[in-house]
This record gives structure tokens, C-alpha cells and sequence, in this order.
């Protein structure tokens, strides 16, 4: 290839040098030694010429298998057409900037760019790219319609259709297919005798809202779900359609591969600080956000203006916000936004004897809930403090193996006998604990 440009090359010098220059031979000959020379230094692998020129291109090539070949590379660099971007690449403007690539914050760019995907540019920050730390990553993957508050039952009804049908939504061409992995084996509340009413209440307006929700009697479930004690219980409402659990961290891959074909940029950073726009007065509320300021992974701080903010920090979601002196500014700006980090474990323990494909997500009225995970006798478990005093701390990601022991298995081997030979059956701890930080409102 190199020699055949060089041909090109000498031929059209020697026709212009022939015509211009009387003494075109002379010239023409300097001029070809000289291209060659600067071609060989240039394309060498030997040479520091040729291993700067290496890598220089080397954030020019995607990733295997998103091209067929050099020509299209090419192509989306030159003719302007849209390729995905490397996370280490942080553009100067963007229309929207969103803070969070989680769930919320890729869930917010795909819903912005499917209604036009060329109307405006999405950043999405994100600083932990693998989840290690993400309350998305670290939930039990539930998703339910009862709820006491109507919009809440709403929202999970559109979420519940979105995973049913997601191949749609999220597909992508020359990609395989999105599976969530999403198991309908609804949620089953039980209620004591004092909690009837209100179990009563909600099932009354879920049912009016369209969800597939029915109130059992003591009776019922018993005969349902042979294996569950149910003494202390006296009714229980089970979810027959559309609730369940899914694999959260394939929906996030979902989103993420699907807004990245459509033009989004994610960005493996960090938000360190907003600047401000004053307009005209020394108010604070007309102070106007301009740009983020944003550390890469190697220290290199860059700003990013853009034209809206979105704030999908979750739990670290109040940080963010009083960064853009919400909670500290005058005014409106004095109420700082209600959002609080809550540490919470989740245990994973393994009994061979439980119930297997008939388990819902089972809601105790303690508390305490568990449901199954994959078909291997392996379940996952947990509860909720009793008290604001039990909360436990957040500056660390240590596990309290006391808190299963003491008050998570109690109550699972009472309601369900037969986990009592959950902690046994193993040859060393049979416990595998995992911790979710979550958004209190």
C-alpha cells in the first residue's frame, strides 16, 4: 500500500516538475527520497517514530468485534458518523450530564435518547464502572406492585412490562439479546391479625390500578405453600402477575449498551466540584450551575459544561446536591435534598431442603424475607433494623455475622421448618454476605 502511494506520488511529481521546472529531474529525485525516508521512519515498529504513531491511534480503535473492518473506523472518524467513545474520553460540552451510570442514571440517558436519539448529546459519570459499591448492584433485584402509595404501584407496573418485554426495548444490532433473567414468582406479604385492614386497604386500591394482586386467608396459603408455618399469621396478599426478581446487573448492561449505540458517552470519572454562573446579582439564586468538574481515574481533572444536570448519585445522591449548594445556599436552597446512605446486608445460605420452583418472595410481617435464588437450593435473606438506634454504620463495608445468626435465621427456620438445616450443610460458614446502600426519602 505505502508503495503504491509512492508511485502516485512520483508520477504526479515528475508531471507538475516537468512543466514548472526545467530542472524537474534533479528535484523530483530529492523529493521521492525524501517522502520514502520520512515513510520508512514513520511506519517503522522498531523506531520511536512508529511506537508514537502506535499509540497515538490506539483510542482510535474500538473494541473487538465492533467493527468488521478498517474501513469503518474510518468512516465514523472522518464522515462525522457516531462510535462509541471511550470511557477515558471526557468531552468539553454536553447537552445533559448525568451523575450515576447505575440503574436511575442509565435508565434517565436511555429514556432521553430513545425518544431522539440525535437530538441531544448525554455524559453519563461514572466512578466505579464495575458496581462495587452500587446499591443497583447490590439489591435482591426485586420488583413488586404492592405498595401503600398509588404512584409507587404505577411506576412498578410500567417497570414490570418494560423487563417482560426488554429484548425490545434494549436490543442491538450485531449484540446478543438482553436477558434480565426476570423469575414472576410474585411477592407474598403475611399479616397478623392487627395488620388485616390495612393489608386489606392496599389490596383494594393495587386491584384498582390494574395490578394482579389477591388477598389470601390463612386457609389459602396454607394450602398454596404446604411448607410455611404460619402460626401468628392470619392473611397474606400474593402477587400473581408481574412481580418477581431479576438479574440487576444485566438490566444496567442492557442500558448501557443500548444507550451507547445510540450516542451516549459513559465516563469513568469522578464529580469533584460545580462552577456557577452569576446572573447579574449577588443572590444565590441566581447563581446558575455552568459546568462540572471532573477527576479521571489517572488524576487529570477536566470541566465539562452542559446545559442540564441530572442528579443519580443514589444514596451519595445528597452529596451531589449540596455540592450545587442545595441544603447550603439561601431560600430554597436551605432544604437540603431528604436522601441519606443506609447499609444493609444481604446473606446468601444454602439449604438443599428448602422449597424450590413454588418460592414467592416472602415478606414476613417481622420483617425478615427471603425468597430463591437459581435452582441450586441457594436462597437470600434479610431484614431491615428494628430500630434507628440498630442502624448500622456506613463507613465501612464490614458484615455482622451476628445479625444473621441472631435475628435473620430465627425467624426464617420458625416460618419455614425447613430451614433449620440451612446452617449445617455445609463443610465451613454457609453464609455469603453482600451489602446494598439505599435511598431513604
Amino acid at each position: 500500500m505505502v508503495w503504491l502511494i509512492l508511485r502516485v506520488l512520483h508520477k504526479n511529481i515528475l508531471y507538475h516538475a516537468k512543466v514548472i521546472n526545467p530542472g524537474w529531474r534533479q528535484n523530483a529525485a530529492k523529493t521521492v527520497m525524501k517522502w520514502r525516508q520520512n515513510t520508512r521512519s514513520f511506519a517503522t515498529n522498531n523506531g520511536s517514530a512508529g511506537d508514537d504513531w502506535e499509540h497515538s491511534h490506539e483510542k482510535d480503535a474500538p473494541t473487538a468485534g465492533k467493527y468488521k473492518s478498517p474501513w469503518k473506523i474510518h468512516k465514523d472518524k472522518y464522515e462525522g458518523l457516531d462510535a462509541a467513545v471511550s470511557e477515558n474520553e471526557i468531552p468539553k460540552e454536553t447537552d445533559i450530564l448525568i451523575i450515576g451510570g447505575g440503574v436511575i442514571g442509565s435508565s434517565v440517558a436511555y429514556w432521553i435518547k430513545q425518544q431522539n436519539p440525535k437530538a441531544s448529546s448525554i455524559t453519563v459519570i461514572e466512578r466505579d464502572p464495575v458496581y462495587t459499591r452500587a446499591s443497583s448492584m447490590l439489591s435482591c433485584g426485586g420488583i413488586r406492585h404492592q405498595f401503600s402509595v398509588p404512584e409507587n404501584v404505577q411506576l412498578s407496573m410500567f417497570g414490570s412490562k418494560f423487563l417482560t418485554n426488554i429484548k425490545q426495548h434494549l436490543s442491538v444490532l450485531h449484540e446478543s439479546l438482553p436477558d434480565v433473567q426476570f423469575t414472576p414468582q410474585g411477592y407474598l406479604f403475611l399479616a397478623t391479625s392487627s395488620g388485616v385492614e390495612q393489608l386489606s386497604t392496599n389490596v383494594t386500591m393495587q386491584q384498582e390500578l390494574g395490578a394482579k394482586v389477591v388477598l389470601l386467608t390463612k386457609k389459602q396459603i396454607q394450602e398454596k405453600y404446604p411448607w410455611l408455618n404460619l402460626e401468628g399469621v392470619e392473611c397474606g396478599s400474593l402477587g400473581l402477575e408481574g412481580e418477581g426478581w431479576f438479574d440487576p446487573w444485566s438490566l444496567v448492561r442492557g442500558f448501557k449498551q443500548k444507550n451507547i449505540s445510540m450516542g451516549a458517552k459513559y465516563v469513568h470519572g469522578e464529580l469533584i466540584s460545580f462552577e456557577f454562573r452569576s446572573l447579574g446579582t449577588s443572590d444565590d439564586q441566581e447563581l446558575r450551575l455552568d459546568s462540572a468538574v471532573i477527576r479521571t481515574t489517572g488524576g487529570r481533572e477536566c470541566e465539562v459544561k452542559f446545559s442540564l444536570v441530572i442528579n443519580c448519585a443514589g444514596p451519595w445522591a445528597a452529596e451531589v446536591a449540596e455540592m450545587a449548594n442545595i441544603g447550603t445556599g439561601k431560600g430554597a436552597l436551605a432544604v437540603p435534598l431528604p436522601v441519606e446512605p443506609r447499609k444493609r446486608y444481604v446473606y446468601v445460605t444454602h439449604c438443599p431442603d428448602g422449597p424450590m420452583l413454588d418460592c414467592p418472595f416472602v415478606i414476613d410481617y417481622s420483617g425478615v424475607y427471603f425468597r430463591r435464588e437459581g435452582l441450586g437450593g441457594n436462597y437470600i435473606c434479610g431484614s431491615s433494623p428494628a430500630s434507628e438506634a440498630d442502624e448500622p454504620k456506613i463507613d465501612n463495608f464490614e458484615v455482622d455475622y451476628n445479625f444473621y445468626e441472631e435475628s435473620i435465621w430465627p425467624v426464617m427456620a420458625h416460618r419455614a421448618p425447613c430451614f433449620n438445616n440451612s446452617r449445617s450443610n455445609l463443610p465451613g460458614p454457609a453464609i455469603t454476605i453482600t451489602m446494598s446502600l439505599t435511598r431513604i426519602l
